[in-house]
C-alpha cells in the first residue's frame, strides 16, 4: 500500500503559520528582493515559491473543506472568510509580482519545456489578465460562492412527518410507487421554492462581479475572459457548434430512451418524477449502507481495475481522507479536494444508500488518483492538469470500474448498475449542453432581468431536455436550474463534462478490447499533470480531442449497441 508521507519543508520552517499574513508578506518580500544570478538560483526560487504557495493554498483548502463539512458552525464559516480577505489578496498581490520577477528573469528561457512550458504560459497568461481592480472583486466573488452551499446546507425538507436533506429526498424519487414519487418531488420542489428569490438574487451578485472583472481585463463579456483565463484550447463558438452536434446525435438517443421508458412505465406523459424510477417496478439500487460499506463496496470495484487504486482508496481511509455520508448542515455536491503541502487529496460527497452515490464515489476516487499519480511532479502547477483532462480521468473511472459490476453486485443487480450508467451518459451530455449554452447566454447579456434568465433557461431546458411532460409545474420547470452548483461556484466550467465523456467513452472502448493495456496507458495520460495540452494528454491516455460530430456519433452508436445488448 502506498504510504504518501508529506515532503519535508526546505524553504519554510515548521513553524510557519500560513494563516499569519505577516508572516506570509516576509516570505513574500524575501522571495522578490533575492538575487537571481544564473540558471541553479532560479530554479531553487522556483521551488522556494512552490513550497510557500502550497503551504498557503493547503491551509485556504483546509478551511474549505472545514466550511462545507458545517455549513451551520459559523466560527468556520468565519474562519474560511477570514482567510479569503486577508491573504488570498496579498497572495494575489505578490502573484503579480513574483510573476513579473519571473517573466523578466534572463535565464527564464533557459528552463526545461517539458517541465516549465505550460506553467511558464500559465504565468503569462495570468500576468497579461491581472488587474488590481480585480483583488477586492476576487475576494467578494469567493465570499458569494460559498453563500450558494449555506443555502443548499440549511435546505431540509418535509416529508411524511419527518425531516430529510436534499441528498435523502432523492430515494423518494426512485421509490416504485408512482404516487409517493410524486408526493417526495412535490415537497422537495415546494421546498425548493422558497429560497428562489435568495438563489436569483445570488447570481445576480456573481454575474455582476464576474463581468466588472472581464471588463477590467478588457473583454467583452465574462465568457471570452474565463475561456482566455483557462487557456482553453477550444472557442466558445466551438462550444456552440458542440452543443449543434449534441443535439444531432446525442438526443435522439435520449428521445427514444424517454419512450422505451414512458411504454414501460405504462403512462402517458413521462413526468419529471418519472425519470428516476426502474421502469419495471423494482425498488431502488441500494448498493450499500454507510460510508463504511461505501468505500468497502467501491474497493471491490476498483480493484478490478487495478489493485492499485483499491489501494488508494484504502489508504485515505486510513488517514481520513473521506467525509462521504450525507447528513443536516452538510454544504451539497461532492468533490475531492487536493492538500497541496501533504500531496494528499480529500473526498466529499453527501451519500445516501444509492447507486448514484456509488458513481460518485468512483467518479471523485477518478479525480484522487489522478492526483496520486502526479503528486510527485514539481512545480505543484504541474500536478493539475486542464480541467477537461481532470474530467477524463473520473469519468473513464466510472464505466472501467462499473462495466463489470456484476461480477461485484449480485449479477441482476450489476446488470442493472450497469444499463443505467449507460442511459446516464446520454442524459450527461444533454445535460452538460443544457447548462453550458444557458451560462453562455447568461454571461453575454449580464445585464437582463429575472424574467429574461427564465426564458433563457427555458430555451436551453426545452431545446435538449426530450420529452418530459412539466404541465402544471412551470415555476418548478423555471427554476429547475437553481439546483446546478457548477453555475454558482464554477461558473462556465460544464462543457468540460461532455468533452470529458467523449474521452471517457474512448478509453472504456479501449478497455473492453485489452484491459491491461487501456489501463496502462490511462495512467501514463494521469501521470503527466499538467505538463501538457489537452489534446496531448487525451493522446497519451489513448483517445483523441475531437469536438466533431462524426467521433461523438460512433460514440453514440457504440453506448446505444452496448444498452441495447444488456436491455
Amino acid at each position: 500500500m502506498i504510504r504518501a508521507e508529506p515532503p519535508t519543508r526546505s524553504y519554510l520552517p515548521a513553524e510557519f503559520d500560513p494563516s499569519d499574513v505577516q508572516a506570509a508578506d516576509e516570505r513574500f518580500g524575501e522571495l522578490l528582493r533575492r538575487d537571481l544570478p544564473d540558471l541553479a538560483a532560479l530554479k531553487a526560487w522556483v521551488g522556494d515559491m512552490d513550497e510557500l504557495h502550497n503551504a498557503l493554498e493547503e491551509e485556504r483548502n483546509q478551511r474549505l473543506v472545514a466550511s462545507t463539512q458545517h455549513t451551520e458552525d459559523e466560527a468556520l464559516q468565519a474562519a474560511y472568510r477570514t482567510f479569503l480577505e486577508t491573504v488570498t489578496p496579498l497572495m494575489m498581490e505578490r502573484r503579480k509580482e513574483l510573476d513579473d520577477k519571473l517573466l523578466q528573469c534572463a535565464f527564464t528561457k533557459e528552463l526545461d519545456p517539458g517541465t516549465f512550458g505550460e506553467f511558464l504560459d500559465s504565468v503569462a497568461t495570468r500576468r497579461r489578465l491581472y488587474r488590481a481592480e480585480n483583488v477586492p472583486l476576487d475576494v467578494e466573488e469567493n465570499s458569494l460562492r460559498t453563500e450558494f452551499g449555506r443555502l443548499m446546507g440549511a435546505t431540509m425538507v418535509s416529508f411524511e412527518g419527518a425531516e430529510h436533506t436534499l441528498p435523502r429526498m432523492r430515494i423518494y424519487g426512485r421509490d416504485p410507487d408512482r404516487a409517493r414519487r410524486e408526493a417526495g418531488w412535490r415537497a422537495t420542489s415546494a421546498r425548493l421554492l422558497q429560497d428562489r428569490l435568495a438563489y436569483d438574487e445570488l447570481l445576480d451578485k456573481l454575474i455582476d462581479v464576474r463581468t466588472r472583472m472581464a471588463r477590467n481585463a478588457g473583454f467583452q463579456d465574462y465568457v471570452e475572459y474565463r475561456h482566455a483565463e483557462w487557456r482553453r484550447c477550444y472557442t466558445p463558438e466551438d462550444t456552440q457548434a458542440f452543443h449543434e452536434a449534441i443535439e444531432s446525435r446525442v438526443l435522439p438517443v435520449r428521445r427514444a430512451l424517454q419512450a422505451r421508458r414512458r411504454e414501460e412505465l405504462g403512462v402517458d406523459a413521462l413526468r419529471p418524477w418519472d425519470v428516476a424510477a426502474d421502469p419495471h417496478g423494482r425498488p431502488a439500487l441500494q448498493p450499500f449502507d454507510g460510508g463504511c460499506e461505501l468505500v468497502a463496496l467501491s474497493r471491490r470495484l476498483f480493484e478490478r481495475v487495478d489493485p492499485l487504486f483499491s489501494e488508494h482508496i484504502g489508504y485515505m481511509a486510513e488517514r481520513d481522507l473521506l467525509d462521504l455520508d450525507s447528513r443536516p448542515g452538510k454544504g451539497p455536491g461532492g468533490y475531492m479536494c487536493g492538500f497541496a503541502e501533504q500531496r494528499l487529496p480529500f473526498i466529499f460527497m453527501n451519500a445516501s444508500g444509492l447507486q448514484i452515490d456509488v458513481i460518485t464515489m468512483l467518479h471523485e476516487g477518478g479525480h484522487a488518483f489522478h492526483f496520486f499519480e502526479a503528486r510527485d511532479l514539481d512545480p505543484s502547477f504541474n500536478r493539475s492538469a486542464p480541467m477537461e483532462f481532470c474530467e477524463v480521468a473520473s469519468m473513464a473511472m466510472e464505466f472501467m470500474a462499473l462495466e463489470g459490476a456484476a461480477e461485484v453486485y449480485a449479477p441482476e443487480d450489476g446488470r442493472r448498475a450497469w444499463s443505467e450508467q449507460l442511459e446516464r451518459c446520454v442524459q450527461t451530455m444533454a445535460w452538460v449542453a443544457t447548462i453550458d449554452s444557458f451560462q453562455q447566454e447568461l454571461y453575454r447579456n449580464p445585464e437582463h432581468s429575472h424574467d429574461e434568465r427564465t426564458e433563457m433557461w427555458l430555451r436551453a431546458f426545452r431545446r435538449f431536455g426530450g420529452d418530459i411532460d412539466f404541465g402544471g409545474l412551470e415555476r418548478q420547470e423555471a427554476t429547475r436550474w437553481q439546483q446546478q452548483g457548477h453555475i454558482f461556484s464554477h461558473p462556465l466550467y460544464y462543457i468540460e463534462y461532455a468533452l470529458a465523456l467523449l474521452g471517457a467513452l474512448q478509453i472504456w472502448r479501449n478497455f473492453r478490447r485489452d484491459r491491461t493495456a487501456a489501463v496502462a496507458s490511462y495512467r501514463n495520460g494521469l501521470a503527466l499533470g499538467g505538463r501538457r495540452p489537452v489534446p496531448e494528454l487525451f493522446r497519451a491516455a489513448g483517445a483523441e480531442f475531437d469536438m466533431g460530430e462524426g467521433l461523438l456519433g460512433d460514440l453514440m452508436d457504440m453506448v446505444s449497441a452496448e444498452m441495447a445488448r444488456v436491455a
